[in-house]
């Protein structure tokens, strides 16, 4: 049984190295947080519809960068909440890079990677059953 042929596991391969290389991307960006003038980059949304077309993975622009005195800058709090925006914990050092916003990426990133290799598994797994071996 060939599954990379299989539509449904060519979708999971390619969301999987799009996970790979988004964190490949993150890890630089935490690995350059205080270097000066480095730029901040992210990896373009995963799109299901240009994955079934073609598979290129795409940088976003560089993150704009944010006027930064010499102190740390600190955004956010109960105004945000009330406000119902998305607070923004920034602590940043004058290169754009933050590293909650960069490691919450990392979190995500890395828990969308665990969702796709279980999916995996089940599929795999419904595809066994089908054919009538045991999972394992």
């Amino acid at each position: 049984m060939n599954l990379a042929g299989m539509d449904l596991f060519k979708l999971l391969s390619k969301k999987m190295s799009w996970l790979t290389y988004r964190q490949k991307v993150l890890s630089n960006n935490i690995s350059h947080a205080d270097t000066p003038n480095h730029k901040v980059f992210d990896v373009a949304p995963f799109s299901y519809a240009e994955a079934l077309g073609k598979g290129g993975v795409t940088l976003r622009q560089p993150v704009g960068a944010r006027p930064v005195d010499s102190h740390a800058n600190l955004t956010g709090g109960a105004d945000s909440f009330r406000n119902g925006k998305k607070p923004r914990f920034n602590v940043d050092i004058g290169n754009g890079i933050i590293l909650e916003e960069e490691l919450l990426k990392v979190s995500e990133t890395q828990i969308h990677y665990t969702e796709m290799i279980n999916l995996y598994r089940r599929h795999v797994d419904l595809l066994r059953t089908a054919v009538g071996r045991s999972g394992g």
